[in-house]
C-alpha cells in the first residue's frame, strides 16, 4: 500500500494467520506483495520491485537482491541500445556489440576479404560471413586491435579484462556451471558444453561466429 512518499510492504489479507515471534522472525500464510519505491532517501534496508526485480537500499543506492537484475541500458556512439544486467557487484551488457565507431567518434574500417584480415595490423570490423543479416542479434565481428583499443565500448564501459570475467563466472558457481547460465535458451546458442538454464537468462549470450582466427 502507498503512505505518502513511500510504497510499503502490502499484504494480501484476507484471512491471513500472521505469527511475529520474538519481534525476530514473521511467518506469513499467504502472499507478500512488495512494489516499488519513489523515495529519494529511503531507510537502509528498505526493499522495492522495480518490475523485474527485487532490489534493497544500502543507504546509498539501490542494489539487487537477486544478483541477476536487468539494470537499465547504455547507448553506444553509432545510437545502438543494450540492455545491461547486474550480475552480482558487477553490471554486464547483454547484447554483441555493433558499434562502427570507436567511442571517440573515430571510424573503424570494416574489411570483408579473409585474407585482407589476416594481414591486418589495424583496427577492423565484419559481419559474419560478410551477410548484414546476422547483425542482430548476432552482432559485429573485431579484430585484436579493435578490442585493445579500450575505446570500442560505449564510454564508461571497456572491454572486461579475464580477472572480471572470473568474478562473473565465480558467482555464478564456477567455470562448470556458468556456461549454461549465461547462454541464451533457444535455437541460436551453441549446444556445448553446457546447456542453457532456463531460470538464468539475463545475461543470454549467444555466439556470433569468428572471422579467420583472429575475431571474436
Amino acid at each position: 500500500m502507498k503512505n505518502g512518499n513511500k510504497f510499503l510492504i502490502g499484504l494480501l489479507v484476507g484471512l491471513i494467520p500472521c505469527t511475529l515471534l520474538g519481534q525476530e522472525q514473521l511467518e506469513v500464510e499467504g502472499a507478500i506483495i512488495i512494489m516499488s519505491s519513489e523515495a529519494s532517501s529511503p531507510a537502509p534496508g528498505t526493499m522495492r520491485w522495480t518490475g523485474s526485480d527485487f532490489e534493497g537500499w544500502n543507504g546509498q543506492r539501490w542494489v539487487s537482491l537477486t544478483g541477476y537484475a536487468i539494470a537499465g541500458t547504455v547507448t553506444d556512439i553509432d545510437g545502438n541500445t543494450y540492455q545491461t544486467s547486474r550480475i552480482g557487484d558487477q553490471e554486464w551488457m547483454v547484447e554483441n556489440l555493433r558499434v562502427t565507431k570507436y567511442n571517440d567518434n573515430t571510424a573503424i574500417d570494416q574489411i570483408t576479404n579473409n585474407a585482407t584480415w589476416s594481414g591486418l595490423s589495424t583496427a577492423a570490423w565484419c559481419w559474419y560471413d560478410n551477410d548484414n543479416s546476422y547483425e542482430v542479434p548476432y552482432g559485429k565481428l573485431y579484430n585484436w586491435y579493435a578490442v585493445n583499443s579500450t575505446k570500442l565500448c560505449p564510454t564508461g564501459w571497456h572491454v572486461p579484462s579475464d580477472a572480471e570475467w572470473t568474478t562473473m563466472t565465480d558467482h555464478l558457481g564456477g567455470s562448470s556451471t556458468a556456461g549454461g547460465k549465461m547462454k541464451r535458451a533457444g535455437p541460436l546458442v551453441y549446444p556445448i558444453p553446457e546447456q542453457p538454464t532456463a531460470e538464468w537468462t539475463t545475461m543470454a549470450i549467444i555466439f556470433g561466429g569468428l572471422n579467420v582466427a583472429e575475431a571474436i
